[in-house]
């Protein structure tokens, strides 16, 4: 047992593959004493001893059938008799542990234990295989492609390739991503969405028909393994049919091999990937772990990538080695930390310019911290003038959004899916805020993107149709229930004015046939209206009173009025009162708009009323859509940028 400074390591590193292999190859050549554990991943076991079993890493992780798992074994042979610094292990490794001294202790499956200053987590992730009858023999002898250049480019330009969207890839986002990169490739693509008729729908009106992209939405009911070829797989369908392809398309989804970041109760991210700290390189959530390979990046699993992630590794523990202090250990970044560390600025707000502004800070190297409450504005099923994402689900927009910033090629933005409390500007003109749980963050500026709230009328049932049946922008709705017999504009709050009902009743007319403003009962409203409207004659005004809203199965909405007669209208238009968004308390001296719909904010980066605070999206502007969110978020992050370059030069 090594349970002392002076028998102690410098380094355990758990995972004998590429990421662990070439950091412990380096930190060897820097005379470290290194020990290396192979045995913590089967799949990089000799494949004779591992045969039938799951796919091999290596393999899955060098994009090729043809590669063999044991690449690495005659590597760490050279390792061992090149370093007397380095020694490898084959023993298991079961238990990780911190010690009161703030080493770290490895155990294996016999009670065996080392101790290090430092370890490394590169243990690798596992397949977690979709529950089809023939999937595993299928996958085991390697007739699943997991990139569509698997395979030698020249068979598959002529041929078919299948693409089987379950699991992750059953979520729009990724399928449309899998099909079009698919396509390059492939004379033609067929998708099996096993069932799923809503994705089925959602791929169509996204694909162009000329595309050679066929989908098919039968449930599969088993694959198995065809004669011809080594890559053909035979698709069984529910309805009795089956279909030979040539070649299968699948990439299932991956979670941690080894139980160590539970046990160190390490922050994992959305994939549950361990997650690296954004200012310490492959740093993770407590001070003395480092994580590389397919442990910290499961949705971007490459040989190339693991083997660049070993050298990272070994030149950020080098670094750590020498600062030493081997005291208590230190949270990072969990919900439970005392310390606060300083971010180049604060984004508050999870949608469409919140998520902008981070990648732009991403861009320029910036620190950042996005926090999103989950609460959004208009809980609608579609966004809308998006390019590439128009129809698409905002909560599929926001995933993938995320998962680019934090699980691509960048590195600077952490995500904190909490509400906050408080936010305050300091003395020293940083700001702090402060969230739901109690943890206190601390920025250099700060970005509110936290959106608008709407003040729903006190009409009768208007909340029951909202935001379903009324639409508030005819650009981001309407599009979808155009031809409607008649549709309705509501001449009320801050539409009771000629101008604004005028321009949606006009606005409405591309939509529906006829169009009718209700002024619920304003008389003077309908005195200046009737002027501009009376040679219209699919325009009509009513101005009795509207005695409630009903609501029905699908869009359409019927308009009770006092007299008692009803109108059924295929939607209703209506640009309801909003303020913005600031469910915290604060000291920050912002100005609301004439309006008072939006913060003053100055153009074009968005600065507001104080200094050093943005605010961009709905919350910033007049005009309020997604896509404009985007573009404000943007620039917003370019003033941000620019303030903190000019304050560093001035120090």
């Amino acid at each position: 047992m090594c349970d002392s400074s002076q028998s102690a390591a410098d380094v355990l590193i758990i995972g004998g593959g590429p990421a662990g292999s070439n950091a412990a190859w380096e930190l060897g050549q820097a005379h470290h004493r290194v020990i290396l554990f192979n045995a913590s991943n089967d799949r990089l076991r000799d494949p004779d001893v591992n045969a039938g079993s799951t796919r091999p890493a290596l393999d899955l992780l060098l994009h090729s059938r043809r590669k063999t798992p044991d690449v690495f074994h005659p590597f760490r042979q050279e390792i061992g008799k090149e370093s007397s610094e380095v020694s490898v292990h084959n023993q298991r490794i079961t238990q990780v542990q911190r010690l009161p001294n703030g080493f770290f202790q490895a155990e294996d499956d016999v009670g065996h234990v080392w101790t290090a200053k430092v370890l490394v987590l590169a243990d690798g992730a596992e397949e977690i295989l979709p529950d089809i009858d023939g999937y595993d023999t299928c996958w085991e002898q390697q007739r699943i492609l997991t990139h569509p250049t698997e395979d030698e480019p020249r068979s598959l330009i002529s041929s078919c390739l299948a693409v089987l969207a379950v699991g992750d890839l059953a979520e729009l986002t990724m399928a449309l991503h899998t099909v079009w990169q698919a396509r390059q490739f492939a004379a033609s693509v067929r998708v099996y969405t096993h069932g799923d008729e809503d994705l089925a729908r959602a791929l169509e009106t996204r694909i162009s028909p000329d595309a050679r992209i066929a989908i098919q939405t039968t449930p599969i009911q088993s694959l198995q393994p065809g004669s011809d070829s080594p890559s053909q797989v035979i698709v069984h369908l529910t309805d009795g049919s089956s279909i030979v392809e040539s070649h299968v398309y699948h990439r299932p989804a991956s979670q941690l091999q080894g139980p160590f970041a539970r046990q160190l109760n390490l922050e994992l991210t959305e994939s549950g990937a361990i997650r690296i700290s954004a200012r310490v390189p492959y740093m993770t959530s407590l001070d003395g772990v480092y994580a590389g390979g397919d442990c910290a990046s499961l949705g971007q699993r490459t040989l190339f990538k693991a083997l660049a992630m070993g050298q990272g590794l070994a030149a950020a523990v080098a670094a750590r080695l020498e600062r030493g202090n081997w005291g208590m250990p230190t949270i990072l970044f969990s919900s439970h930390t005392m310390a606060a560390p300083l971010f180049d600025c604060l984004i508050v707000g999870g949608g469409p310019a919140g998520l902008a502004a981070a990648l732009g800070l991403c861009r320029a190297i910036r620190t950042a911290v996005v926090f999103d409450s989950k609460s959004y504005r208009n809980p609608t099923e579609h966004m809308h003038n998006v390019s590439t994402w128009d129809h698409a689900n905002p909560h599929d927009y926001r995933l993938a959004a995320r998962k680019e910033l934090t699980e691509g090629r960048y590195n600077t933005v952490t995500l904190a899916d909490v509400a906050l409390r408080k936010i305050w500007k300091l003395d020293s003109g940083e700001f702090e805020a402060t969230d739901a749980v109690g943890k206190v963050w601390r920025g250099r500026k700060l970005i509110l993107a936290t959106g608008v709230k709407d003040e729903i009328p006190e009409l009768p049932g208007y909340a029951d149709c909202w935001p379903k049946s009324i639409y508030h922008c005819l650009f981001c709705h309407g599009f979808e229930e155009r031809g409607a017999p008649s549709v309705g504009v509501l001449a009320i709050g801050p539409v009771a004015n000629p101008k604004p009902a005028e321009h949606l009743s006009r606005l409405a007319h591309n939509l529906a046939k006829t169009v009718t403003i209700y002024t619920n009962g304003n008389e003077e409203l309908a005195a200046q209206l009737r002027p501009s409207i009376e040679k219209d004659q699919w325009l009509t005004l009513d101005n009795r009173v509207i005695k409630q809203l009903h609501k029905t199965d699908g869009i359409p909405v019927r308009v009770e009025l006092d007299d008692g007669t009803t109108k059924e209208e295929g939607f209703l238009v209506h640009a309801m009162k909003t303020t913005p968004r600031l469910d915290f308390e604060h000291n920050l001296n912002l100005e609301l708009s004439a309006q008072g719909t939006e913060l003053v904010a100055s153009p074009p980066f968005s600065e507001t009323t104080t200094p050093g605070c943005f605010a961009t999206g709905d919350c910033g502007m007049a005009i309020k859509a997604a896509s404009m969110s985007m573009s404000n978020g943007s620039l917003a992050a370019v003033g941000v940028v620019s303030q903190l370059a000019f304050d560093e030069k001035a120090k």
